[in-house]
């Protein structure tokens, strides 16, 4: 971590010469910030890695799909945490899928994970878990 005297603002290092501001011109604070932009970053590169080595998982590919639209100045903050929402969804009722690799999900299993879906959540929930299943894949 550093800090710049004349602004006196302080800024993350991470691997690389990365200049990431913490926001707070606070040391106290920009400690207890540090590790959560760490972590933002190197999760970052993890989700570059597995993209470039072509083997991207669901999961990292939703990492990278959450981190859009959190970054969206287009989105409303509410439509942010649907989007959220939506992925918590598909999250508890396909837990098996955020760990396969995106070119080992097949058509059929997305029909059967609808098809057990359709059973408990009303058509807006399911149509827009589609969009998000959708625009997850979209991200690989």
């Amino acid at each position: 971590m550093l800090r710049r005297a004349p602004i006196s603002r302080a800024y993350a290092l991470v691997g690389k010469l990365v200049w990431k501001s913490l926001k707070t011109a606070t040391f106290s604070v920009a400690k207890q910030r540090l590790p959560d932009t760490l972590r933002d970053h190197r999760s970052k590169i993890e989700s570059l890695t597995a993209f470039a080595e072509g083997k991207m998982t669901v999961g990292n590919a939703a990492d990278v799909y959450l981190q859009k639209i959190r970054a969206s100045i287009l989105l409303k903050p509410r439509s942010k945490e649907y989007r959220e929402l939506m992925m918590d969804f598909i999250r508890r009722s396909w837990p098996s899928l955020f760990e396969t690799e995106v070119r080992k999900v097949s058509p059929r299993d997305c029909e059967l994970w609808l098809s057990r879906y359709q059973q408990r959540y009303s058509p807006s929930v399911i149509n827009n878990s589609i969009g998000t299943l959708r625009a997850i894949f979209d991200q690989a």
